[in-house]
């Protein structure tokens, strides 16, 4: 019999073929090997493959012919022995997709044989989800450090384009031998609001004073040296007698107070930097506060400080009556501008420390530096780095700190109590650090 008249056999009555193509030659015994193949192979877009339910190594029977009229055939479920197994059919619709995206028309080769031979199963893609997910935290990494890079360029440029300058270097020739900047300590009143005022012991503005003098020494080589000059230091200013070293600032601000140290001292001053009250407080509080140690309670309603002995952490209100407290010291003058060396020590090195960087704190720092310091208008931006690193030295015990020689500590004068320099050892003291 034909092909056709065993496909209508096998077909229940009343079916009708929809697929319009022939698949009865898959349930012949011995069909040719090559028929599969040839059929999937017909439209490789469009190949599918269903499921269809076998029992045993048989394919589904169609109803028995010897079942009564009144028996349709049976749609009830399969037994589960009959759902153990499947056969893999092909089927027209929309190809399947692939992981990697690829249709699946087409088939591995050898898979759809008559003679039982499988497709070799296809090698699992790798999944790209994880690499994927660090390529992106890779590159989130980069731009913080970027940023961040940024930030700690920018920011000290930025404070930089805001600080103060003033007329204060002399117009003469540079030191022969290293640098030499000028540190003043002023109690500078303006900005200082009535409260401040108050806490901070700073009067009512008019007439300024300089509470600290210093002199950083930068060599060419070797250990850089701060030393201090006592604010009652009796010497003589030019155009105005002699009288106490901080009365030349009163006279003429800092241009006079830097020919008066010139003067006096044989050095050249090549920076000029000033801190007032309030600019000394914001940065005390801007590195989080400096650790000091007492060996003798501190009290001075002059200098507003009131403080116990032993280690403490000082704030910045704390931290100004510290170094403008002279009655409460046994050494008066002469220990006040050792507590000041002790104190911008400190601040230098809680400045430099890692704690620094954080953000806040980096930002906070110099923003209150740019508010609160003034410098000459000659001093450059190199010569504050080298001043920044020769402080960070000295706070760090790899520098020289010391005071003027001096003769008396308590000469008096028409200026009241004053101290008075041993000329021969200054006048030898300043030579030798000149030269260095």
């Amino acid at each position: 019999m034909s092909d056709h008249g065993s496909d209508a056999r096998r077909r229940p009555a009343g079916e009708a073929d929809s697929s319009g193509d022939d698949y009865s030659w898959l349930f012949e015994e011995g069909a040719p090997a090559g028929h599969a193949a040839a059929r999937r192979d017909r439209d490789p877009s469009t190949a599918r493959t269903t499921a269809v339910p076998t029992v045993g190594n048989r394919r589904s029977q169609a109803p028995s012919p010897q079942a009564g009229p009144s028996q349709a055939p049976s749609s009830a479920a399969p037994s589960p022995r009959a759902a153990d197994r499947t056969q893999v059919l092909p089927q027209a619709g929309v190809p399947a997709e692939r992981p990697d995206g690829s249709g699946a028309g087409r088939m591995a080769d050898g898979g759809g044989s008559g003679s039982g031979g499988s497709a070799a199963p296809a090698a699992a893609p790798e999944r790209p989800g994880r690499a994927k997910r660090r390529v992106p935290l890779l590159r989130i990494v980069l731009a913080v450090v970027a940023a961040w890079l940024v930030f700690l360029i920018v920011t000290p440029i930025w404070a930089w384009s805001g600080i103060d300058r003033v007329a204060a270097e002399q117009s003469g020739a540079s030191s022969a031998h290293g640098t030499t900047f000028l540190v003043v300590g002023s109690d500078r009143r303006s900005g200082l609001t009535k409260a401040e005022r108050k806490e901070f012991g700073g009067g009512g503005g008019g007439t300024q004073r300089t509470d600290t003098i210093m002199l950083l020494h930068v060599p060419d080589s070797g250990e850089p040296t701060l030393v201090s000059i006592p604010r009652d230091s009796y010497v003589p200013i030019p155009g105005h007698g002699s009288n106490k070293i901080n009365a030349s600032f009163s006279f003429g601000g800092p241009r006079l107070l830097v020919k008066t140290v010139e003067q006096n001292t044989g050095m050249h001053i090549d920076g000029y930097i000033e801190v007032g009250f309030t600019g000394f407080v914001d940065v005390v509080n801007a590195v989080g506060g400096v650790h000091m140690c007492l060996k003798a309670p501190m009290k001075d309603a002059d200098a507003h400080v009131d403080l116990e002995a032993g280690c403490q952490t000082l704030d910045g209100a704390q931290a100004l009556g510290f170094v403008r407290d002279r009655h409460s010291l046994a050494n008066g003058d002469l220990g006040r501008v050792e507590n000041q060396r002790k104190l911008l020590a400190a601040i230098v090195h809680k400045a430099v420390s890692p704690a620094t960087l954080l953000p806040w704190r980096y930002y906070g720092l110099l923003s209150a530096g740019s508010e609160s310091v003034t410098i000459g208008k000659k001093t450059s931006f190199s010569e504050m780095v080298r001043f920044a690193r020769a402080m960070r030295a000295v706070s760090s015990g790899n520098g020289i700190t010391t005071t003027v020689p001096i003769a008396n500590a308590n000469y008096m004068t028409n200026a009241g109590s004053s101290v008075l320099w041993d000329q021969a050892d200054a006048k030898k003291f300043f030579a030798d650090l000149r030269s260095r």
